[in-house]
């Protein structure tokens, strides 16, 4: 959810190092360098993960925002996928966003920049 708040070369630079830096499942490095899946969830202000990272588990997750607008932390809820539907984690989705707000708006960021 970090990612999706970053500017495309800067998200292009972590990516790299990321991918370089860290093990990350094949589908988690192929997940971050889909620019548009990224810019998707950009877009949307969440992110949705089936799997992708670690098998048999679903999150959604939302960006945290500083004083400055960037995004520097996330929350989310992980949570094996014979327990957490679609369904389930679809229907979460403002729930989290909402505490993302939330986080952003007690460590000083606005939402219309001001």
């Amino acid at each position: 959810a970090q990612v999706l708040r970053l500017r495309p070369g800067d998200a292009q630079a972590l990516r790299e190092r990321v991918i370089v830096r860290v093990s990350l499942a094949p589908q988690a490095s192929s997940l971050l360098a889909d620019e548009r899946a990224l810019d998707a969830a950009r877009q949307a202000g969440h992110a949705l993960d089936e799997g992708e990272c670690e098998d048999d588990t679903r999150t959604v997750a939302a960006p945290v925002f500083d004083a400055q607008g960037l995004a520097v932390a996330a929350v989310g809820l992980t949570a094996p996928a014979s327990r957490f539907t679609r369904r389930a984690q679809r229907a979460l989705v403002p729930a989290v966003e909402q505490a993302g707000r939330e986080i952003s708006r007690r460590m000083g960021w606005a939402p219309d920049g001001g």
